[in-house]
């Protein structure tokens, strides 16, 4: 086995396409490196393949891109050295015109290389390791590749200049590459896209911290027009085999699946491209950026939060999604063809969760219901776990008895098995008054506050209120989740003041009883560091007393450098301002081992029941205190001990 990493520069002349019509101008470059000159870096054959599969994609007639052969330039093998590599990239950006399309594949070894002044918190940088790249051991190694800082400020060029006066241009990178050190369990003509040895060797130079698998765009224009899209994550190997990467035939299979739709953007792209079995060698690949952008296109298509399988074996399905974003133990999901946008109509296949992980799940179908089209379905849940813990609600006895009726057959549908109407107590209580004694529907909470209020005259108080009752579940079950015993993600509120965009701390905060007090407009820091031996990618909820819910982080223009946080690095740094309304807020970190899918985790900000199902039946085996363990080692993710914090005008 060996090692490589796989780019392909394409920013080509479209002239047709059988996806949608216009699309704007294609112009593509590809570089691809076999044989390498050093011997330290080992021949890797698919390399040159996956040139060719790309290019013969590209200018097929027949296929769905067409684009003109004369735009579409393959780098010489012989000539993708640095120097050639810097060169062809800056020809590019000098032919880049407002509105083209710009999709870059590089196809070689990918490394790692002590960064320079400024560099990443692990010491290292990542690289693209041209034809004629030094041997790793030597003092001419760092000067002979071609560092991700440069292949990021080319990409942010390039996305100014297709954007350049509101143009809808756009730029795609694409890596196949690995940067985990040493031989894996391949065998036979499989290898794995990097040296031997070489994360080992720069692991005894900086400390063992592994590096990222996908070159990341420090862009100030993040998630604004481009899209990078990576092998494997930063701890696997990206496979090389003799017929090209797995992670390139996967990827070229998927553009050409007919599943694919004139609108389907780079979600739907990665989502065929994640279920094709030449990637079960544990290679799971990762997008970042602008993915809801149409394919080849400056366009947008939002993200719709769906549940996707990832392997279909006879009856039985793997689901990207587990018990951490609801899918607990005999949760029924329906199942559509990928590029559903909605689940309205009959589905492919009913299945049932069966197996739950809080990161994936299996699914077992219902009888009868095999079909050759799950392989890279979406599915949306619709029944859930029946013994799913519930909210109940009671109505005072002056509300309006008709209303309380309409009230309790519309809820009733919206959140199927989560409602539990009594007659006494409640967690929730309806009013048909407001404070003043004036008509209007009011929610509060048993243990005070006013979750809704809005009058019966209002046109959409009915939605209105189901969002609320989303939001206020939400909050409820997410305040409930058990913190991780001896937590190892440390949170801190640091107060102070912003000048300009840079915060400066100020003098510790006065408690009101035990809780931090902010005044309106006033700020803070929060600050996470991970203390535990698990890298893990963060996200920060701040929940408000009203029953609010706001994602602090990641935020869209944090996609693209989203990555876990290891011990020792750099806390994760959120400035604050508070505002109202007045009441306890509260601010809960989740830390999890792989990426999660936070759209479908927030819901998508819709009212259908298949987006609210999701975070109301959030960590149902967590909030019932069943633990499979307590390190994010063996579970999967931390969540933080909430930080309350009372804001007052």
């Amino acid at each position: 086995m060996t090692a490589r990493f796989v780019c392909l520069i394409l920013m080509g002349c479209l002239a047709s396409t059988s996806w949608a019509q216009p699309k704007p101008r294609l112009r593509a470059l590809l570089i691809g490196i076999s044989d390498y000159r050093n011997p330290v870096w080992a021949k890797l054959p698919g390399c040159r393949m996956d040139v060719q599969t790309v290019s013969d994609f590209l200018t097929d007639p027949q296929g769905q891109v067409k684009a003109d052969k004369a735009c579409v330039t393959v780098l010489p093998e012989v000539q993708a050295t640095k120097a050639g590599i810097e060169a062809a990239l800056d020809r590019l950006l000098s032919e880049a015109q407002p509105g083209e399309v710009v999709y870059v594949h590089y196809s070689g070894h990918g490394a790692v290389v002590p960064s320079q002044a400024g560099g990443e918190s692990d010491g290292m940088d990542e690289c693209l390791v041209p034809i004629d790249a030094p041997d790793f051991h030597t003092a001419a190694y760092p000067l002979g590749v071609v560092r991700d800082k440069q292949v990021a400020a080319v990409l942010g060029a390039l996305t100014d200049k297709v954007r350049k006066g509101g143009a809808r241009g756009s730029v795609l990178f694409v890596f196949d590459s690995c940067h985990s050190g040493g031989i894996s369990r391949a065998a036979g003509q499989v290898r794995v896209r990097q040296a031997r040895g070489l994360r080992e060797y720069f692991g005894k130079q900086a400390g063992s911290a592994p590096a990222t698998a996908t070159l990341r765009a420090a862009h100030p224009s993040a998630s604004q027009g481009w899209v990078v899209l990576s092998a494997c994550q930063y701890n696997q190997l990206a496979v090389d085999t003799n017929g090209g990467g797995a992670f390139t035939l996967a990827l070229v299979a998927a553009l050409q699946d007919p599943l694919l739709k004139p609108t389907s953007n780079y979600y739907d792209l990665m989502q065929l491209v994640g279920s094709n079995e030449v990637l079960n060698l544990q290679q799971t690949p990762q997008s970042a950026g602008d993915r809801e952008q149409v394919l080849f296109s400056g366009a947008l298509k939002p993200h719709q939060p769906w549940i996707s399988v990832t392997k279909v074996a006879g009856d039985v399905l793997t689901l990207d999604k587990g018990s951490l974003l609801g899918l607990t133990s005999g949760t029924e999901i329906s199942l559509y063809p990928i590029g559903t946008a909605a689940p309205e109509g009959k589905p492919l296949a009913v299945a049932t969760v069966s197996g739950q992980h809080p990161l994936h799940a299996k699914a077992t179908l219902k009888a009868g219901a095999s079909s050759p089209d799950l392989q890279g379905a979406i599915g949306w849940v619709s029944a859930v776990s029946p013994d799913f813990e519930r909210v109940s609600l009671r109505f005072d006895p002056k509300f309006p008895g008709p209303r309380a009726v309409e009230i309790r057959r519309a809820l009733e549908s919206s959140f199927p098995g989560q409602l539990n109407f009594v007659e006494q107590d409640g967690d929730l209580v309806f009013f048909g008054t407001d404070a003043s004694g004036k008509p209007a529907l009011s929610l509060d909470r048993r243990e005070g506050g006013t979750a809704f209020q809005q009058s019966f005259s209002h046109p959409t108080w009915l939605p209105d209120l189901k969002d609320a009752l989303t939001r206020e579940l939400r909050v409820r079950y997410l305040l409930k989740i058990p913190d991780s015993d001896g937590a190892r993600l440390k949170v801190s509120l640091v107060p102070g003041r912003l000048e300009g965009s840079r915060f400066q701390p100020g003098p510790p905060r006065l408690v009101d009883g035990s809780l931090l007090t902010y005044r309106y407009g006033e700020v803070a820091q929060l600050e996470v560091e991970n203390t535990g031996r698990t890298p893990l990618y963060l996200s920060v909820f701040y929940l408000d007393s009203q029953g609010a819910m706001q994602a602090l982080y990641p935020q869209p223009g944090d996609a693209a450098n989203w990555k876990a946080l290891q011990r020792g690095d750099t806390p994760l740094q959120i400035p604050i301002s508070f505002s109202a309304p007045a009441g306890v807020d509260r601010i809960r970190v989740l830390g999890t081992r792989e990426p999660i899918d936070l759209p479908y985790l927030l819901g998508g900000g819709k009212r259908s029941v298949q987006s609210a199902t999701a975070m109301e039946q959030l960590l149902q085996n967590l909030l019932a205190g069943k633990r499979g363990g307590n390190t994010a080692a063996s579970t999967g993710f931390e969540m933080s001990k909430p930080v309350p914090i009372r804001i007052v005008p």
